[in-house]
């Protein structure tokens, strides 16, 4: 999950999301989670990343957090998407509680 704000910080999220249509679709609190947080940036079509590894609920022994500082690029695709990392992101409003926190 990506996760932008206004302030232009980021947040980066690798987690279970729960879903039931038309009920609630959230982040799931009792499997494992892996957060990256960081700036953006936007040039031309694309968002410039700057971040790191700074919280995991398994810890990997001999690693140190926060993570050394890792950058990456976000395209924008013309569909509405953002494809980073080989994958599709699109918008889904429904999880900006459950990822703010």
């Amino acid at each position: 999950m990506l996760f932008f704000t206004k302030d232009r910080k980021f947040t980066l999220i690798y987690c279970t999301v729960l879903r039931v249509p038309k009920k609630y679709i959230n982040i799931s609190n009792g499997d494992p989670r892996v957060v990256y947080r960081g700036e953006w940036a936007i040039n031309d079509n694309e968002v410039s990343l700057t971040y790191r590894l700074v919280e995991q609920t398994v810890s990997v022994q001999g690693q140190t957090l926060p993570g050394p500082i890792q950058r990456s690029v976000i395209k924008m695709q013309k569909d509405n998407t953002l494809s980073f990392d080989g994958k599709p992101f699109r918008r889904e409003a429904a999880l900006n509680a459950s990822a703010s926190q």
